[in-house]
């Protein structure tokens, strides 16, 4: 359409809705949405366990006592499973060879520093030396080779 007939078109619109009488709602409708609000807010508060009968009380305790006892049984009996108890011994080897190896670093790491200590400064700077050079030229060298791998020819 033409803009000038969008304009006219939404001005005729506009009038006529503006002189549509508003409407009226219902005369029920004002008592049901208070009756649907006192019915969410008049939901009864949760009683607590203290509140209960004494009869209540007692048949709920037994009840947990005797699922308690019933898991700390089942759970004695699960232990004492040949499945358990070669999962266990398993376990335990593992933790035995990771002993065995945290007992090995623990060796290797005090002779490194044995050696440390009886290297002088000027061995040791030495030797961050020639590790450094090292590390620079395994850089440097990687980068150029990359490069070259991905040059277009």
């Amino acid at each position: 359409m033409k803009p000038q007939l969008d304009a006219k078109l939404a001005a005729l619109v506009d009038r006529q809705l503006k002189s549509l009488p508003e409407l009226a709602a219902p005369l029920t409708l004002a008592p049901r949405v208070m009756a649907a609000i006192a019915a969410r807010t008049a939901v009864s508060p949760a009683r607590g366990w203290q509140t209960w009968s004494l009869a209540l009380r007692v048949a709920s305790f037994a009840c947990l006592a005797a699922i308690f006892l019933g898991l700390c049984f089942g759970g004695w009996h699960v232990t004492q499973s040949s499945a358990v108890t070669n999962a266990t011994q398993e376990v335990h080897g593992l933790l035995a060879l990771l002993k065995t190896l945290t007992s090995v670093l623990e060796a290797v790491l005090g002779a490194l520093v044995l050696v440390v200590k009886q290297l002088g400064p000027i061995w040791l700077s030495l030797i961050a030396a020639v590790v450094l050079a090292g590390w620079i030229s395994c850089l440097g060298l990687g980068t150029a080779f990359a490069r070259l791998a991905w040059s277009r020819r």
